[in-house]
């Protein structure tokens, strides 16, 4: 933008012949240009920066107000409900490979969240007091397919989430960010494009 602003009062200046198109000339303007409008320039981005922090922070307050919510609901009727040997069998998430062959087999509050890596799916599970990792081929749109659980939902074109295993939600200028239950190194982002689909998948689950 300053580059197109300089080039252009240059071209006005050589226009009412204040000034001559060349290279010493061209870099002055670009100079006198930079320090006059670096001042406003930075302001509209800082501005622009809190406006985001403030408004992801508070739909990040919102959402996670939301999931807490939700895992509220699912502990109270989990510890009325009967669990009888068809309901346990329900309760088994299987994800297959392109190959129909490979798979993984786990309980679906195992899942922490699934990964897309290229042609691959890393999904990432906890079991025996530890975080575990299992990749399988295939794209996380068909991974995300074969999931018929509800609260296990997209929330970025990359990441597929376990909302019973959300801990915090926060939000930044470029978004929302995941912290689990269980401790990892690095958090999950929720795009824009995801949130309202989340939102809207959480109020289902009321």
């Amino acid at each position: 933008m300053l580059v197109f602003i300089a080039f252009g009062n240059l071209c006005y200046g050589n226009l009412i012949r204040i000034s001559n198109v060349n290279f010493q000339e061209l870099l002055l303007a670009l100079t006198a240009t930079f320090l006059l409008g670096i001042f406003p320039i930075a302001a509209n981005v800082l501005l622009k920066y809190n406006r985001f922090v403030t408004l992801n922070q508070k739909d990040a307050e919102l959402m996670e107000a939301e999931v807490l919510d939700f895992q509220h609901r699912v502990d109270a009727e989990s510890s009325s409900e009967i669990k009888n040997d068809s309901l346990l069998t329900q309760k088994v998430l299987i994800l297959y490979a392109e190959n129909e062959k490979d798979k993984i087999e786990l309980k679906p509050e195992e899942l922490l969240f699934i990964e897309s890596a290229d042609n691959y799916s890393n999904i990432v599970f906890y079991r025996n007091n530890k975080v575990n990792k299992q990749l399988l081929r295939g794209s996380l749109k068909r991974i995300e397919s074969q999931i018929t659980f509800p609260f296990i939902v997209r929330c970025h074109r990359s990441y597929i989430v376990n909302l019973k295993l959300i801990n915090h939600i926060k939000g930044n200028a470029q978004g929302y960010r995941i912290d689990f239950k269980v401790e990892l190194k690095d958090t999950i982002p929720v795009s824009r494009n995801y949130s309202k689909a989340l939102f809207e998948r959480l109020e289902s689950l009321k």
